[in-house]
């Protein structure tokens, strides 16, 4: 899996969007320049943008800047029950 941060500004594409959003993805994202703006998609043929990622908390993983994404990240799952019987 994947982190990217993504550089568009509040008001650029859609006021869904703003500076520093922190994005989930499946397989590794490409990076698309598009009307001046620069953003992590899924790939470069896909048409929506939000398909296939995930949009994170963006106070998570501070040390992820649009600078230095994507990073690929392990996802662990916790069995807290099993633990809690052993």
């Amino acid at each position: 899996m994947w982190i990217a941060r993504d550089d568009l500004k509040r008001s650029d594409f859609t006021k869904k969007t703003k500076a520093g959003d922190l994005y989930l993805f499946v397989n590794k994202p490409v990076l698309l320049s598009q009307y001046g703006m620069r953003f992590w998609a899924v790939d470069e043929n896909e048409m929506e943008v939000w398909v296939g990622c995930a949009q994170l908390d963006p106070e998570m993983f501070p040390e992820v800047t649009f600078q230095n994404s994507p990073q690929e990240i392990e996802l662990v799952l916790v069995n807290k029950l099993n633990k809690e019987q052993n």
